[in-house]
């Protein structure tokens, strides 16, 4: 009895890769981008967007972007090279060569731009993550947000909204060998970093299937880092989302109805991108 020939192909999942707005706006930030969504699914902060809709007052004011949180010896020059960087993004959104090509998510799911997830949940897993670190950051009186600063928390929020799918962020260093920049606002929120030196770290992040998409970083020995977030507390997010989910009357009475818990034990590990990585 003759039998076809079968084939069976198993679908390797995609990582996805958060855009940090330090990386963003760098001199390698856009092409790198671009590059990476050919490889991976490739999400932007939201508040990244009201960046480029006020362009012209960052790149006049580059102060104006805010995170107070940056390296006092080095965060001028860092806002200036951000601001600089604005009118390349700025066209490449508007022009659709970026936007058809990355995630996003908006104020609402029309105004989004998400992969097929199959639980139609990110949104609101995104805003409850969201909701939660700013209500973290106000039990703990950090300073009136900025747009840099609602960066960072779009960042960590879409990293935190997308697990247990494997997520890392990349974001800038401010120097060789320095912590990322967004270590900065981690330590506001009283959210661990650490800089991963296992020596097993090195072919996780090549079995990542990044190395050649940040070839030109790796090339011109850019400062930039791969960070994976640990947050056990948004596995508690539920599955599927209704009116009556995360009723107040669940929510801790410090909570104000936000869940600041869900950043309960949450840990940042990080390690440099280069040549060795």
């Amino acid at each position: 009895m003759n039998q076809l020939p079968i084939s069976v192909k198993v679908a390797q999942r995609s990582v996805s890769v958060v855009v940090d707005a330090s990386f963003a706006f760098s001199p390698l930030g856009l092409l790198t981008t671009m590059r990476l969504a050919r490889v991976a699914h490739v999400w932007l902060p939201r508040a990244l967007r009201s960046i480029l809709d006020n362009d012209a007052l960052y790149r006049r004011q580059p102060g104006q972007l805010g995170a107070y949180w940056l390296p006092p010896a080095s965060r001028e020059e860092i806002l200036e090279r951000m601001a600089a960087a604005l009118i390349p993004w700025q066209q490449a959104w508007t022009y659709g060569r970026l936007s058809t090509q990355v995630h996003w998510i908006g104020d609402a799911r029309y105004e989004s731009v998400m992969p097929d997830r199959g639980d139609g949940t990110m949104l609101p897993r995104f805003e409850a993550c969201c909701a939660a670190l700013d209500s973290r950051l106000t039990l703990r009186q950090a300073p009136p947000s900025s747009a840099l600063d609602d960066c960072a928390r779009d960042s960590l929020a879409l990293a935190c909204a997308l697990q247990p799918e494997p997520v890392v962020i990349i974001a800038a260093c401010p120097d060789r060998d320095e912590e990322p920049a967004i270590c900065g606002y981690l330590a506001i929120a009283d959210i661990e970093a650490r800089r991963l030196s296992h020596p097993a770290a090195a072919p996780l992040f090549r079995d990542l299937g990044l190395a050649e998409a940040l070839m030109p970083v790796i090339a011109t020995e850019q400062s930039v880092a791969l960070l994976h977030l640990v947050a056990p507390g948004a596995l508690a997010l539920p599955d599927s989302w209704s009116d009556d989910d995360w009723s107040l009357e669940e929510m801790p009475d410090e909570g104000e109805g936000l869940r600041p818990y869900i950043w309960d034990g949450a840990l940042v590990l990080w390690q440099p991108v280069g040549l060795a990585s």
